[in-house]
């Protein structure tokens, strides 16, 4: 008797513990720059336009493979178009493609993996799931020179009173904690 209390108290606590995906992260399919002139696409392929401002559409100037590991749940593009950036390639902040800079012609400049981002303590407060590490609220691509702006950690999963906010310089790849 005293054994299958203990191992129910135990099953209880390891089962209280682990957190289910309810929902899982969505995908945006369709990023715009800031100024409106160019969309990313996310498809089959990252696919880039630009708008033509002769035949009031958009054109395809660019389509190219992600190198992710998975779909990439988001993707962005600075203003003058020079630099695509997609994010969580694998699930919400899992691998080694949780964010990645390409140009615009699909050359990938850099990737990242999210402990390569966050500070330890910013890294620790992030929510966990089954399946994501639900690291960002909200992110964009802003200002000359070019930068990725991301904040979090999500606060629809998790109450938490850390918040952050990480900036990327698209021109160097060098990543800086806003204050």
């Amino acid at each position: 008797m005293k054994t299958g209390v203990i191992f129910i108290s135990a099953l209880l606590l390891a089962v209280s513990s682990c957190r289910a995906d309810s929902k899982p992260p969505a995908m945006e399919a369709i990023g715009y720059s800031i100024n409106g002139r160019f969309i990313v696409r996310l498809a089959s392929k990252v696919q880039v336009f630009m708008l033509d401002d002769e035949e009031k559409n958009y054109r395809l100037v660019s389509e190219f493979a992600s190198d992710s590991g998975g779909a990439p749940l988001k993707a962005l593009i600075s203003d003058d178009g020079s630099y695509v950036v997609t994010l969580d390639g694998f699930g919400m902040g899992r691998g080694n493609d949780v964010v990645v800079a390409y140009k615009r012609d699909g050359t990938k400049l850099k990737s990242w993996r999210l402990d390569e981002i966050l500070t330890k303590e910013d890294f620790a407060a992030v929510p966990r799931s089954v399946s994501s590490d639900w690291w960002r609220q909200e992110a964009l691509i802003a200002y000359s020179p070019p930068q990725l702006i991301v904040t979090g950690p999500n606060d629809q999963i998790a109450t938490t009173k850390k918040r952050y906010w990480y900036q990327l310089d698209l021109t160097t790849l060098i990543w800086t904690k806003g204050r």
